[in-house]
């Protein structure tokens, strides 16, 4: 890989937390504090790094430039990474990175005197590009692909004519290199964050989360139908029940005179005459009940005595006379 070159351009340095140009996505630990230490050096910094297959970062150059530079960690056990210039969304082409190292302990300062550039490009000239790193899975390192994929800094080679002010910017934020003296063969510790695989937790939650939602809603949906299902089988009973049998019209213990309204007809009067020649004899055989429904007065008509008609008498002679008076 090419370094840097010096003469009419310069480079501009933007660290792993410069969020304004670069932009994290899919599952990248929040907050990042990852540091590395280069006691032998004197040196000292933060990178950035992921586990998630889904990890991202996009760069976006905010000043042309004719050459970028990435700076990382080489990994020992999983460390694969796509990276893509000016993506086509209908055609992206991607470059692989292989950022493993299996004799690497990890030890390896990406620093100005061990530079670790994972990955460069040059330019025929200076411009304004996009770039797209991805982590990938790492089939070479378990069933599941284990990679991981860590930032230190991107670095940019400009012009000299570039911006003042993104070049205090940058030099800011190259190094913080500390003042205490360290024995030359001292290593380079790297201490991550003790930040869990929060990608795979909320993955699995989220799994079993779904998995739950459908048993229940395909539960409720069986309850739902099984409740239909009498129902309806009720309505169909009873609407066999009706058609089958005749309907019943039950007789009203009112009076005959109000049954007599109800009836059609003959048949009414027919039964308003059996039902008065029945009260007729009942009031003659036997008192009337106080319980039960009221029973029509009878109109009884009075006695009267009854002509015989004409007497036949001897001594009259035909005719009719009262009797004398004294």
């Amino acid at each position: 890989m090419s370094a840097p070159i010096s003469g009419t351009f310069i480079n501009l340095t933007f660290d792993d937390r410069d969020t304004t140009d670069l932009h994290y996505a899919g599952g990248w630990p929040v907050p990042q504090n990852a540091i590395w230490n280069a006691s032998n050096v004197g040196e000292t910094g933060t990178f950035s790094y992921s586990d998630n297959d889904r990890a991202n970062v996009t760069f976006i150059f905010p000043t042309p430039a004719n050459a970028v530079y990435y700076y990382g960690f080489q990994r020992c056990c999983g460390g694969l990474y796509a990276i893509c210039v000016d993506c086509d969304p209908n055609n992206p082409i991607f470059e692989m990175i292989d950022a493993v190292n299996t004799t690497d302990d990890g030890r390896n300062p990406p620093t100005k005197h061990n530079q670790i550039i994972l990955w460069s490009k040059n330019f025929d000239k200076p411009g304004i590009h996009e770039i797209l790193l991805t982590n990938q899975e790492d089939s070479r390192f378990g069933p599941y692909g284990f990679s991981e994929i860590t930032i230190d800094r991107f670095e940019l080679q400009v012009p000299k004519s570039a911006p003042s002010s993104l070049t205090a910017a940058s030099s800011s934020n190259i190094f913080s290199t500390s003042t205490a003296s360290s024995p030359a063969t001292a290593s380079v510790q790297l201490t991550l964050a003790s930040t869990p695989i929060i990608g795979a937790i909320v993955g699995t939650v989220a799994g079993v989360c779904t998995l739950i939602g459908l048993v229940t809603g395909v539960w409720v949906i069986f309850r739902r139908r099984q409740r239909r299902i009498p129902a309806a089988d009720d309505a169909l009973t009873q609407r066999a029940q009706m058609s089958a049998d005749p309907f019943d019209v039950s007789v009203s213990t009112t009076t005959s005179n109000d049954a007599s309204l109800r009836m059609p007809g003959r048949i009414s009067g027919q039964l308003a005459s059996e039902s008065s020649q029945v009260r007729d004899e009942a009031s003659s055989s036997s008192p009337p009940s106080s319980v039960g429904h009221p029973v029509d007065r009878l109109h009884i008509t009075p006695q009267r005595e009854t002509d015989a008609g004409q007497i036949l008498d001897d001594f009259n002679n035909g005719e009719t006379l009262p009797p004398d008076y004294d």
